[in-house]
């Protein structure tokens, strides 16, 4: 491969499911939530068209190298949905689950597995403005952004130790407040 490493991400959505059985100790569980009226579809897009895999292309082998910058933005499938212009007046909360780190998503397989390789997605216009990790899992965006610039990001793989392929996926979901 050249000392390069190839990145594909697959953002995907995901729910959570919470079960109960007959034959489990009885504990106290506090659930926070609120349910809503309508949605809004919402999907990633790069160069203006919808994605679920980017390619991120190649870092060097050097430990710590950035390959080239690749941007994103989660805009509504339909921006004149009703739905859409109702929740876009609300403050938005995007939480992110897979396999973070301290320093942003980590291969899940591949050459690139526990190699050090790891890919920076940095919310660009969320209210902190830091990387996706394990410790910044969850961002809040400010009400009209969704339809006026969408939630940008910007995705960069860092090198590793090894040269190889880079697989991972992450998954999110987007809230309403």
């Amino acid at each position: 491969m050249g000392g390069g490493m190839k990145f594909n991400l697959n953002i995907v959505c995901f729910s959570v499911i919470l079960m109960a059985s007959s034959y489990l100790q009885a504990k106290d569980l506090k659930v926070n939530s609120s349910v809503y009226k309508s949605n809004c579809e919402v999907a990633f897009f790069q160069d203006g068209s919808p994605v679920t895999v980017v390619n991120i292309g190649t870092a060097t082998l050097n430990a710590g190298e950035k390959g080239p910058e690749v941007y994103i933005t989660m805009k509504p499938t339909d921006k004149y949905d009703k739905n859409c212009l109702e929740q876009s007046a609300r403050v938005t909360n995007m939480a992110w689950v897979g396999n973070l780190n301290t320093n942003g998503i980590m291969a899940q397989s591949g050459d690139m597995y526990r190699s050090g390789a790891y890919l920076e997605m940095i919310p660009l216009n969320d209210q902190k403005k830091k990387p996706v990790t394990n410790r910044n899992s969850n961002l809040v965006f400010d009400p009209d952004l969704l339809l006026l610039e969408g939630y940008q990001f910007k995705l960069q793989l860092v090198g590793g130790k090894v040269a190889g392929s880079f697989y991972s996926a992450i998954a999110w979901a987007v809230s309403w407040v």
